[in-house]
């Protein structure tokens, strides 16, 4: 069963800044998958913040699915994601505040960062939540 949660504390290339925008309410269900969740989005937003590709490459999965859809040929992460990112807006602090107040939904061992007109898409992948690419849909954030 999902978990629905969000916080009252006070987003493909890249995170684009003008999609994050979040809404506050209450907590409920997990917490400790809801924080991990939160915190891997705002771990990843901010090496993607940094220009830390390799940062940000050890925060995702599924990279190679997107990259196949587009007919690209298979590439290493931080070149995929540098590219991806030409032209991006980065995430700003901002943003990061608004992660911090986003919907969280966590179905088993994958999770959804809701954001006002879309979504970031994250999996549990050897215990560790990561943007899951592989999820996104067009329009999606991540």
């Amino acid at each position: 069963m999902p978990v629905r949660a969000r916080t009252a504390t006070g987003g493909l290339a890249l995170l684009v800044s003008a999609a994050l925008v979040g809404c506050g309410s209450t907590s409920s269900g997990d917490r400790a998958d809801v924080d991990a969740v939160r915190a891997a989005a705002i771990a990843y937003a901010r090496a993607t913040m940094d220009v830390d590709l390799d940062r940000a490459c050890a925060l995702v999965t599924g990279l190679d699915e997107p990259v196949r859809s587009a007919g690209a040929a298979p590439a290493p992460c931080p070149s995929v994601l540098a590219n991806g990112a030409n032209g991006s807006v980065r995430p700003t602090d901002r943003d990061l505040r608004r992660l911090r107040d986003a919907t969280i939904v966590v179905d088993g061992d994958r999770a959804r960062i809701e954001l006002v007109g879309t979504e970031m898409p994250l999996r549990r992948v050897d215990g560790a939540w990561k943007v899951d690419f592989a999820a996104m849909r067009p329009g999606d954030v991540g």
